[in-house]
């Protein structure tokens, strides 16, 4: 399994490509570093020490660093190729980020973003759909599994066995025991954050007057600096704790000198009208603006800034909540519709966005008081432009906390070398094929536009017509004609069970034929929403239409 790479002077290198996605400054070697940085890439939050452990196996001339030719030999090893089910749970495990034991499109992007690949969302959706054999729209482990084994040169050793908790798989020795792991499991940690007198002095010294006591008023202007979120701003941006940047991380292109976001701007067409709205309704405080024009005005939203500019707004329709939006967060979630309707503004409550991990097949959440849901409630300002106030901590805890925080969570051991390898590997062939899938759907797309589903059926080589429809399949189907943006909702439910038993109940084939059919017009079904906070609301589809090619 190689990526092809040739030199200037014609020179075959095959695992060019994959050896650049580790040498992050093209040296021409990997350091300590960069591995370090890619690793965490794949959510491996390995040591210094274990990752300069992992360069010693390779760097055969001591020189701390692994050049392109230690890294071919590597690879090109007996057996290099050759990768156990325990790995591959652990691979699969860094994928799924929130521990549902299932991978989605989005999770899947989240990996390709981080191997530096940006695939469309049509070319991410023809990975997926390629393997997700039980229509549920993600990837099981189970899936992921025939993902690697799907002509990608890796060998699956079938012979090791996988350790299955009630929580979450980890990975196990030949014996079944737990492997042992480099990296602190969560209890270790857990030990680790128990402090004794002597460490918890050590941290509180640079809170220590000339005597070496800490007063009482230094530890609280210290707690009070981080509630409020004030750290002294220094010119690396993961030193500050109220920044939510991933120490160590890789940073490209302009990644390497940003420090956080200042403000964001919109176009108003009266400032005074719009600046009432943002003081008075919205409670945001205005700040001084440099005279550079004749109308404007500036607040403050607590950690950035809002500019006002005289102009003619750009805003969305109000016939959903698909819409681009600023978002202002409370910590008194359930006052904000009596305000609001006090201030007789109206207003619309979400219910499409689940605080965290879900059950798959649930589909888009119908109710307004479940406690599954973030609660966010929609408004416009005078222009139209959409305000959004929730109790969005929650998935800022969720989005941004660390892994083993999650429940079911378990970090298992860290990739090797040759373990990153392939999976860089893997991922520059899938989307090499996605690359190729789509060049194959416009093919026929072109041949079959206009047919029937028989006859698209008939060119994709369905012979055998199910005798009945598999009712699991359908009904993990039908829950996709309630996410937005899936292919599913160009159907209905008596075309989808028609197309089940036209493909044998073969789910990517059925959803090959839905992308051939819908290949030049998608069909959108927004959420649905409850008006004032009870009326439940559900919009009117639409339609993108795009060129085939």
């Amino acid at each position: 399994m190689t990526v092809s790479g040739t030199t200037a002077n014609g020179e075959h290198q095959p695992w060019r490509s994959t050896f650049d996605f580790f040498d992050l400054n093209r040296s021409g070697t990997i350091s300590v570093d960069e591995l370090q940085k890619c690793l965490a890439a794949f959510g491996q939050i390995a040591s210094e020490d274990h990752v300069r452990a992992l360069i010693k196996e390779v760097d055969l001339d001591e020189s701390g660093e692994i050049d392109y030719s230690e890294f071919v030999k590597l690879m090109s090893a007996d057996g290099a190729a050759k990768i156990d089910k325990a790995t591959l749970e652990r691979y699969f495990q860094s994928l799924d980020k929130d521990g549902s034991g299932y991978v989605t499109t989005a999770e899947l992007r989240h990996a390709y973003t981080a191997l530096g690949h940006g695939l469309t969302d049509e070319q991410m959706d023809l990975i997926l759909d390629r393997y997700d054999a039980d229509g549920s729209g993600q990837l099981t482990f189970d899936e992921f599994v025939e993902v690697v084994r799907d002509g990608h040169g890796i060998e699956v050793d079938d012979t090791d066995e996988v350790c299955n908790s009630a929580d979450s798989p980890v990975a196990c020795m030949k014996d079944g025991s737990p492997a042992s792991s480099p990296m602190s499991t969560k209890a270790e940690k857990e030990d680790d954050e128990v402090l004794d007198i002597m460490a918890m002095a050590e941290i509180l010294k640079p809170l220590a007057d000339a005597d070496g006591k800490v007063r009482k008023v230094n530890l609280q202007s210290a707690v009070d600096l981080w509630v409020k979120h004030r750290s002294v701003k220094s010119s690396d941006p993961e030193a500050d704790p109220a920044l939510h940047w991933t120490k160590g991380r890789a940073k490209p292109g302009l990644g390497e000198v940003l420090y956080k976001a200042n403000h964001i701007a919109i176009i108003v067409s009266d400032v005074g009208r719009s600046a009432d709205f943002y003081a008075n309704v919205i409670g945001l405080q205005q700040i001084r603006r440099p005279d550079f024009d004749r109308h404007g005005a500036w607040f403050t939203m607590g950690n950035l800034e809002l500019h006002l500019i005289k102009g003619v707004p750009v805003v969305h329709s109000g016939k959903d909540l698909i819409v681009g939006h600023i978002s202002l967060e409370t910590f008194d979630i359930d006052k904000v519709p009596g305000i609001l309707q006090r201030c007789n503004v109206a207003f619309r409550q979400n219910v499409s966005v689940p605080k965290g991990k879900m059950q798959s097949g649930q589909g888009t959440e119908a109710s307004s008081t479940s406690s599954k849901i973030v609660k966010q409630y929609f408004l416009r300002d005078p222009d139209g432009y959409y305000i959004e106030v929730c109790n969005c901590d929650v998935l800022t805890q969720y989005c941004l906390g660390k892994y083993e925080d999650l429940a079911g969570y378990d970090q298992g051991v860290a990739l090797s070398l040759k373990e990153a390898t392939l999976f860089v590997n893997l991922g520059e062939k899938l989307a090499h094929n996605a690359v190729k899938m789509q060049r194959e759907l416009e093919d026929l797309y072109d041949e079959m536009q206009g047919k029937s589903a028989a006859e698209i059926a008939a060119k994709l080589g369905c012979t055998t017509r199910a005798e009945k429809v598999d009712d699991e399949k359908l009904k993990r189907l039908l829950v996709r004609l309630t996410v937005y943006g899936d292919i599913c909702q160009n159907e209905t439910e008596e075309s989808i069970g028609e197309l089940l038993q036209m493909t044998n109940n073969h789910v990517p084939t059925a959803i090959k034929i839905m992308q051939i059919r819908g290949r030049g017009c998608r069909v959108m079904q927004p959420p649905a929403f409850f008006e004032q906070g009870s009326e439940k609301v559900k919009p009117e589809a639409f339609t993108v239409s795009f060129p085939a090619r």
